[in-house]
């Protein structure tokens, strides 16, 4: 009997426990501060640096560095406008008209003196200062009436023509006609020496080519007369048509000259050229 009562009071301790041991166990209290057992983190890879944004630089940089010594590049430009003034003074140079002067302050011959009421004057130019003449030897005046119609031979022993000013004939003047060519070949102060024929040589050629204008205006040794009128025109001949000259030495000459104020670096000023009268 009393074995029987310890059986059951036995049974009856073992289902409190067992009661006691399924139930839901109840949470313990947050602790103020702690982070709830529920919240996730976003994941970060780790040893992973943060993207740096560039820093704005605090001021635009410069080409120019002025702790160097060395100059400021400047870039180069696909459309130069570098002037190069020629400095090469050898070659043709024209011999200046009247009108032309006036850049220099000087006026037309006619401005200078009456004249005694001519309307028209030879265009002449001084070579060698205007002092020298030349007396042409047979050859050379063979040759002169060979490149000259027989109106502009008769013009040329006229005395005061304006290349044969104080004869007799063939004593010409060392002188030249604005609108001709000359060929510089050595520049010393306002001297420009040019190339001439020497009248101790033996002419060669037939002279310049008469259906060639560029030829004919061109020659640097044979010229053309010239003619400047009142009014201020002029024209490269004579009043007898074509009249061709000779730029010719002494043989003891030396070299010979015009004053580099006389003369311009420019091409043909365009004046129409009478056609030359056949032999």
């Amino acid at each position: 009997m009393h074995r029987i009562q310890f059986l059951l009071i036995g049974l009856l301790l073992a289902g409190c426990s067992a009661t006691t041991i399924f139930d839901a166990p109840t949470p313990a209290p947050a602790r103020p501060g702690a982070t709830p057992a529920a919240a996730t983190l976003a994941p970060r890879a780790p040893n992973t640096p943060a993207a740096a944004t560039p820093a704005t630089p605090s001021r635009t940089p410069s080409a120019t560095v002025s702790r160097t010594p060395f100059p400021t590049i400047t870039p180069l430009s696909l459309t130069p406008t570098v002037t190069i003034t020629p400095t090469n003074l050898v070659g043709l140079w024209r011999v200046r008209h009247d009108f032309e002067f006036e850049d220099l302050g000087d006026k037309s011959r006619f401005g200078e003196r009456h004249w005694g009421g001519m309307q028209a004057v030879p265009e002449t130019v001084r070579i060698n200062g205007g002092r020298g003449t030349v007396k042409l030897s047979p050859a050379w005046v063979e040759y002169l009436d060979k490149i000259n119609s027989p109106d502009a031979e008769r013009f040329l022993r006229r005395l005061q023509n304006g290349w044969m000013n104080h004869g007799p004939f063939p004593k010409m003047e060392q002188l030249t006609f604005g609108g001709n060519f000359v060929y510089v070949y050595r520049v010393k102060g306002d001297k420009a020496f040019i190339r001439t024929f020497n009248n101790g040589d033996t002419p060669l050629g037939d002279g310049p080519d008469k259906t060639n204008m560029y030829n004919m205006t061109h020659n640097p040794l044979i010229h053309l007369f010239s003619t400047v009128y009142r009014d201020g025109k002029w024209e490269m001949s004579a009043p007898v048509g074509l009249v061709f000259t000779l730029v010719i030495a002494n043989p003891d000459d030396g070299p010979l000259w015009i004053d580099i104020h006389d003369l311009i670096r420019t091409e043909n000023d365009g004046t129409p050229i009478p056609s030359p009268t056949p032999k």
